[in-house]
């Protein structure tokens, strides 16, 4: 789901949600044998560097209506739940990489024919697990980000 709402002329909150549950059934002979992660037999397991829950919200304010023509500034929040472990065939299951909540923030200015844009990934520079290909590859996720974008309109 989306939603977006504006609390005053000045202010827009947006955010996306998901809430599902992404399994693969497991036919034979993956379907009788114990499995990495709780050495239990399963008929389906989750897939793979799926999150199964996640949650975003971004504000953005216009500096506009005090004065400050031209600027915006914004941060919000990215949380994914934990994500599965599995063979790149979504047969075999070996655990969970843990989830994470991200802060993110931008500053940009902008007129009629140019805008210069500071964002700022990971503005807490926090650890997480970015990415869970197999279990031989789990791929970190990026320190604190911070990058500049210069646009020029004619």
């Amino acid at each position: 789901g989306d939603f977006t709402v504006s609390l005053i002329p000045n202010l827009d909150i947006v955010g996306s949600f998901a809430v599902f549950k992404a399994h693969v059934q497991l036919g034979a002979p993956y379907d009788l044998a114990p499995e990495p992660y709780d050495d239990l037999i399963h008929t389906t397991i989750p897939v793979g560097d799926i999150s199964q829950d996640n949650f975003a919200i971004w504000t953005r304010y216009n500096f506009g209506a005090i004065g400050l023509h031209g600027w915006t500034a914004g941060v919000g929040e990215q949380c994914i739940a934990k994500r599965a472990i599995t063979d790149s065939s979504n047969q075999i299951f070996y655990g969970y990489i843990p989830g994470y909540a991200l802060t993110n923030a931008f500053v940009a200015w902008e007129n009629r024919h140019v805008k210069i844009q500071l964002n700022i990934d990971n503005l807490f520079n926090q650890f997480y697990y970015y990415a869970a290909r197999s279990n031989q590859v789990i791929v970190p996720g990026i320190p604190i980000n911070p990058r500049v974008a210069v646009t020029y309109k004619y």
